[in-house]
């Protein structure tokens, strides 16, 4: 940059700050004529860099529509970089130079692609609502230059719904870029007319991948989208549209029947990148996907932790009532891997707590996990089963000691679901009332409730826990400890 120019940037600047009080009243700069003039030279001055020029640019856009002569005179400069700086500085100026908007339209279809850009972009800022702008815009989604392409259908997207019709023949170019431009412009403003659905829809079966994926995405998250073209979709060559396919599926949930066996064909394909997505669509589908049991059943087998943690979890969620799931997550119990236990006790807890009762042992042995989270899928699982998982009091006595709370509390709930078979926890419990938890307390006086009569020598703690005074927590713990009261001495009234 030559001296001259850095004096004359500096010059801007340092009225741009003298004026800024006014500025920020007005929302424009106060410049006096000499110095308009002196930007509209600068502007023009071929031996100025491009930036200088658009530092001369936006500071005459910054005067207002006093200025907007001078800008627009420069959109026919004899200079690529002085045109497109001009165009640049109407835009800024907004809809006040709604008067340059004939200026603009014809410099959008300037030799060179950067004013062509640059003038599309100004349109938009200056006459959005245009029916002639929208024209011109239009036109230049076919424009040789991919720049401008580019910034044509960008600025088609913030025009809005009214310039879908200006965007649906870009879905028929010749060019593939072309045509996946369109179909993400459609996509981010968002289908909603029998028009933009019926393009998209063709645009399915188009040759390019990234125009297949995105027609899919956008007609799926407008509810479009045709059961027939995701089952197509699903077995696609491409994985980037198999995988849209699929996580439309799953977006259908129970509609989404009819995709289940083509999801479950992907189970059975070792090297398969979508199995994942394909298990977490199927257990978004849930129930409906019954079809797909006998896949998932293998899946909980599969080498990868991740397939086998989600074919878990989806048959949790499909909650076939016709197959046998007790094996299934019997053999989950003893896992390799942690996250996979968790999930083969929680579909043990949730399918089959009748057929688990036999199964103590082997899920009490999850209570000294070292996953927190295995231990508390146990937890649940014991609580579940009631009366008949007994034989884990004397270690769920144990975890009331504890460091952590929530474990705490969990074998609090658990013992509470014994019931009467937990008679010998209630010393531990009575101690538990005196929690620094206030929910482990709450906790602690409901499972005494539930023991019933076996837990009478805790009504002295239990009426003191009644009445301590504390916040709303402990008001919680209050009526529970009242609550357990009356079961308590209901029940030994009725024994008696």
């Amino acid at each position: 940059m030559s001296t001259s120019t850095r004096l004359r940037r500096l010059a801007v600047l340092g009225l741009a700050a003298g004026t800024a009080a006014v500025a920020v009243m007005t929302g424009l700069a106060v410049w006096p004529a000499w110095r308009q003039h002196r930007l509209a030279a600068d502007a023009r001055d071929a031996h100025s860099t491009r930036a200088s020029r658009l530092s001369s640019a936006e500071a005459l856009a910054q005067i207002g529509p006093r200025a907007l002569p001078d800008l627009v005179a420069l959109l026919t400069d004899e200079d690529a970089t002085t045109r497109a700086a001009a165009a640049l500085g109407i835009g800024r100026m907004g809809p006040m130079a709604r008067e340059a908007a004939p200026a603009l339209r014809a410099a959008a279809r300037d030799d060179d692609p950067r004013v062509r850009g640059d003038s599309i972009a100004a349109l938009v800022q200056v006459d959005r609502e245009g029916s002639d702008t929208l024209a011109v815009i239009g036109d230049a989604i076919h424009d040789a230059d991919p720049e401008v392409r580019s910034i044509a259908f960008e600025r088609l997207v913030v025009i809005g719904r009214t310039a879908i019709p200006a965007i649906l023949p870009g879905l028929n170019e010749p060019d593939a870029d072309g045509r996946r431009l369109a179909a993400q412009s459609i996509a981010k403003i968002g289908v909603d007319q029998n028009a933009e659905v019926t393009a998209l829809t063709k645009a399915l079966e188009d040759a390019d991948p990234e125009v297949r994926r995105t027609a899919i995405k956008a007609l799926s998250d407008g509810g479009y989208l045709p059961m027939a073209a995701v089952v197509v979709a699903i077995r696609d060559s491409d994985p980037a549209v198999r995988k849209a396919a699929i996580e439309a599926a799953g977006a259908m949930g129970t509609g989404a029947k009819d995709a289940v066996p083509a999801l479950a064909e992907l189970l059975a394909d070792p090297g398969g990148a979508e199995r994942i997505f394909a298990v977490m669509a199927l257990e978004r589908i849930g129930p409906a996907a019954a079809a797909a049991v006998p896949a998932l059943i293998e899946a909980t087998r599969d080498p990868d932790e991740f397939i086998r943690r989600a074919s878990f979890v989806a048959l949790a969620h499909i909650r076939p009532e016709e197959v046998d799931l007790v094996p299934v997550a019997l053999a989950g119990l003893d896992d390799n891997r942690a996250k996979v236990r968790e999930h083969a006790a929680r579909l043990l807890h949730e399918m089959c707590p009748e057929r688990a009762r036999g199964e103590v042992p082997r899920i009490m042995r999850l209570l000294h996990s070292e996953d927190r989270d295995v231990r508390g899928a146990a937890f649940a699982a014991i609580a579940g089963l009631g009366p008949s998982a007994a034989a884990a009091v004397p270690d769920l006595i144990d975890t009331l000691q504890s460091d952590d709370s929530a474990e705490r509390s969990w074998a609090a709930r658990a013992l509470g679901e014994i019931g009467p078979g937990a008679e010998q926890a209630v010393p531990a419990l009575i101690e538990a009332l005196q929690d620094q938890s206030t929910y482990l307390r709450k906790i602690a006086a409901i499972a005494l409730g539930q023991i019933g009569p076996g837990a009478k020598q805790a009504l002295p703690a239990l009426r003191n826990a009644a009445t301590q005074l504390g916040n709303l927590l402990t008001g919680e713990a209050q009526k529970a400890a009242r609550e357990a009261i009356e079961k308590i001495e209901a029940a030994a009234r009725h024994e008696d």
